[in-house]
């Protein structure tokens, strides 16, 4: 492998094209140039820490990756999330590689996606952009832990919250509730039942398994243009009032999950605990508290 100068993430990018293996680029760091180099028959190790110390940075040995961070960062080390996760989540596995700058939230709906299951964040974290890395055949909880890590979200910073059927991850300031439904006690058996009904895929942008590439298309859209194609996958109108029309709704991805869960996850992306939802006789109502 060689290469004239380039930007470090361009390099490590290269590197994993070449010969693989697991590491992780803290963002922001990605621009800072490394110089020219030929690699041969040189350990993986070896060369994962001369790009570290180009950018005056360490490599710190994570389950089963190199992180790269400056020395004032060492406390992402610290991050765990794999304790938290039921056991059937911990059997989980994939590969994922992304380039730097690419939202966490297209990576958590890539992983949904790829393992069908749902992981979510909230805006606050959502919105963060990961460094450079190729992860693979990693466990899941190594998974969002290199992500986190990448991103540069402390461990202080978060709670996650893991179910038999999603996974949220949420900033301390979020203090929303696990259910904004707003008219609980007004319910029919029947609208009970329609909470209650699994949802093969709630997503946007609307994905299926041959369609993966359009998750790294995917762009915030305003609320008012994602009822449509959240009605068709809920089974049932979605809509809003006028002034949650203009909200901004980051792609995500949710699988088999009940239509209570999916209204619940959709509204606790947004931190402020001003909004919820209501069954209506023929249609759901997002709206302010």
């Amino acid at each position: 492998m060689s290469h004239p100068v380039l930007p470090a993430g361009d390099a490590l990018r290269l590197l994993g094209e070449k010969a693989g293996g697991n590491f992780v680029l803290m963002s922001g760091l990605e621009e800072r140039s490394v110089g020219e180099a030929e690699w041969q028959r040189r350990v993986y190790q070896d060369v994962v820490e001369a790009y570290a110390g180009e950018l005056e940075c360490e490599v710190f040995q994570c389950p089963g990756y190199f992180l790269i961070a400056p020395e004032a960062y060492s406390s992402l080390t610290e991050l765990s999330v794999t304790p938290l996760l039921p056991v059937a989540y911990q059997e989980l596995r994939a590969e994922i590689s992304l380039g730097a700058k690419t939202e966490l939230y297209i990576a958590f709906a890539l992983i949904s996606h790829l393992l069908d299951i749902t992981v979510v964040c909230d805006n606050f974290i959502a919105e963060s952009p990961c460094g450079e890395l190729r992860l693979d055949e990693m466990p899941l909880g190594s998974l969002i832990e290199a992500l986190l890590q990448s991103a540069r979200i402390a461990p202080q910073a978060f709670s996650l919250e893991a179910t038999a059927d999603y996974i949220f991850i949420h900033s301390k300031e979020n203090a929303q509730p696990a259910d904004l439904l707003l008219n609980e006690g007004a319910l029919s058996a029947e609208q009970q039942a329609l909470l209650e009904k699994r949802i093969v895929t709630f997503a946007l942008p609307s994905v299926n398994p041959a369609q993966r590439e359009l998750l790294f298309d995917g762009e915030v859209m305003p609320l008012k243009d994602a009822l449509h194609p959240l009605t068709v996958q809920a089974g049932i109108e979605i809509v809003c009032h006028r002034k949650l029309a203009d909200i901004p709704v980051n792609p995500f991805v949710f699988t088999d999950v009940t239509l209570r869960d999916a209204l619940n996850l959709l509204i606790r992306q947004w931190p402020l605990p001003l909004f919820g939802y209501e069954v209506q006789e023929d249609r759901i109502l997002l709206r302010e508290k």
